[in-house]
């Protein structure tokens, strides 16, 4: 075998070994983004770990309660600004529902989070969402919502 012959195997190989390279690093690339698009989804579950909810009758939610529901195996929280009124964020908008709309199939419940506001400025800061709609992209979710309006930033 002459050097140009030999030169030529090689230089097949390295592009044979390049091309599996790529595709493995796409492979590795897919996988990443799936990982972290479950780690996105799954990253709202975890913060709700933090939180203890008990069973409350709706006669007994009031002003400024943090309550929550089951949607399946995720929980979705508002805070309740008066009677039969519940302010949560849903997808990109921020809403206010009754409580029949807001729990859907599931049953509330009384979520025991801290807060540093009155009751007063607790439904302030809510109702003040559900009028101003701007930049509420810088909440996660309806738990990270909840939060913001009992504990703050």
């Amino acid at each position: 075998m002459n050097f140009k012959n030999f030169a030529k195997i090689v230089l097949q190989e390295k592009k044979s070994v390049l091309g599996v390279l790529k595709d493995l690093a796409v492979d590795l690339t897919e996988e990443l983004e799936h990982k972290s698009d479950v780690f996105k989804e799954n990253e709202a579950d975890v913060f709700n770990l933090q939180y203890e909810s008990v069973e409350i009758h709706e006669d007994e939610i009031k002003a400024s309660d943090h309550i929550q529901v089951m949607e399946g195996s995720k929980c979705h929280h508002g805070i309740c600004t008066g009677p039969n009124k519940v302010v949560h964020k849903v997808e990109n908008q921020i809403l206010e529902s009754t409580f029949e709309d807001f729990k859907g199939h599931g049953k509330i419940t009384n979520v025991l989070s801290d807060k540093i506001y009155s009751d007063k400025e607790i439904v302030n800061r809510a109702t003040r969402k559900l009028l101003d709609q701007h930049n509420i992209r810088v909440f996660r979710d309806s738990v990270h919502f909840a939060a913001w309006c009992r504990e703050g930033d």
